[in-house]
């Protein structure tokens, strides 16, 4: 392992202004690592701004490549990494505190093959908001089945392959990889890293350490009808998946309804397309795809909402359209 314990690994597609923060919150990190940072391909100063911070560190390295997109990014830095752990930082994210220390002990405690951490929603105005949630199974170690149902039933279910560690030996013996081409992969690489293995053991600890930046222009506050074809192959993959494994009702339950929630956050991508759009999109969802998602749903609020999606569509639209318009006049007057 050359002494690493972990691999810090970091996309970057036009971050300039953010990614010397990311790899500052990632150089306070006190841990025998190496940063690894993938320029896919930017337009801005991005590999600029790693190359100043690589001409001083010699842990850190910069490919540089054409763009691919974030799986394939994520892909090439496990490919390449050394450490015995990897961690994933999105390049306009950033840690909120020096934790790696801490989580390494932890799995060689355990001997865990995944920790997690909580994360922050880091707004443009400073704001921060943590995203914690009170569940059973803080601190324990669990088996990966046992993690994703306790997870799903107690409805603390993140599909984020970021705040947090995984050993990368588990990740190359499984051969898991980011769906490339696609976005929306974290979702399908969720079930897949933790229903792939019996023998896979997870600890959820209560720290807050990610800071997720909401900003305008980022991956996830961008919509476009491609992104929903993306999610919707994305669903298709996760119900083979989980119709290809051999598990009893309780976890296939859970697992049915990570795939429900995939539906369910399409939905409110939907209402922000063209009617020309939603029409297509609607025409690209299988019917027995819907009435699973509506089967299993994630919970009641997704239940009622995927219900009028469903079979209320142009009434789902128009309740939308209405709660925008009431917002506006509330804050205009």
């Amino acid at each position: 392992m050359d002494g690493i314990k972990v691999s810090f690994i970091i996309p970057a597609y036009n971050v300039a202004p953010y990614i010397g923060n990311c790899i500052e919150s990632v150089l306070t990190q006190s841990i025998e690592k190496e940063i690894i940072i993938i320029n896919d391909g930017s337009t801005d100063r991005t590999a600029d701004e790693a190359q100043k911070y690589a001409d001083k560190y010699s842990f850190i390295k910069i490919i540089n490549k054409s763009n691919q997109g974030l799986s394939s990014a994520r892909n090439d830095g496990v490919s390449i990494a050394r450490g015995e752990y990897v961690c994933f930082i999105d390049a306009d994210d950033y840690f909120l505190e020096d934790f790696a220390g801490d989580f390494y002990k932890l799995c060689k405690l355990h001997r865990l093959d995944i920790i997690r951490g909580f994360y922050a929603r880091a707004y443009p105005d400073g704001r921060i908001k943590k995203v914690i949630h009170p569940v059973s199974f803080l601190n324990c170690p669990l088996n990966s089945y046992d993690y994703l149902a306790k997870s799903v039933y107690e409805k603390a279910m993140e599909v984020v392959a970021v705040a947090g560690f995984i050993r990368r030996d588990f990740l190359i013996n499984h051969k898991l990889k980011f769906e490339e081409g696609l976005c929306y992969e974290d979702r399908l690489f969720y079930l897949k890293l933790l229903l792939s293995s019996k023998n896979c053991t997870v600890m959820q600890t209560d720290r807050c350490i990610y800071g997720y930046r909401m900003r305008e222009g980022s991956i996830t506050k961008t919509t476009d009808k491609k992104k929903l074809i993306d999610l919707i192959k994305i669903m298709r993959k996760q119900i083979f998946f989980i119709d290809n494994l051999e598990l009893n009702k309780y976890y296939i339950t859970a697992a049915n309804k990570v795939a429900s929630a995939s539906l369910s956050h399409l939905t409110s991508l939907y209402l922000r397309l063209s009617s020309n759009e939603r029409r297509e999109i609607i025409g690209k969802i299988p019917g027995r795809l819907k009435l699973r998602a509506l089967r299993y749903s994630y919970s009641f609020r997704d239940f009622i909402k995927l219900s009028g999606f469903i079979f209320f569509p142009r009434l789902f639209v128009l309740i939308f359209n209405l709660k925008c318009f009431l917002k506006k006049y509330r804050d205009f007057i």
